[in-house]
């Protein structure tokens, strides 16, 4: 979604603002001892033609996503990988 919207922000030269974040919930799954989301929020920000400030927020779903999670393909980003507990001390 994020992408779809700034390649169209892109093509009609408009500014926008995306922002989002997790929504945990109490019943989300554990991967090594940490919640993982199933859901996040994203708020879009910009002008509308008529100069007003316009904004749209979105409830988006990765439920689907979590069963291809071990497949995905982390060989290029290795050089940067950290454990989670050397990530939690780096804030």
């Amino acid at each position: 979604m994020e992408n779809l919207i700034l390649a169209q922000a892109d093509t009609q030269d408009i500014r926008v603002s995306v922002v989002g974040g997790a929504l945990f919930r109490d019943n989300d799954p554990k991967h090594c001892g940490i919640k993982v989301p199933l859901e996040f929020w994203k708020l879009i920000v910009y002008r509308a033609p008529d100069g007003d400030l316009t904004s749209a927020a979105f409830v988006l779903s990765q439920t689907d996503l979590l069963s291809s999670v071990e497949t995905l393909d982390l060989e290029p980003f290795k050089l940067h990988q950290v454990s989670i507990g050397r990530r939690e001390t780096r804030g």
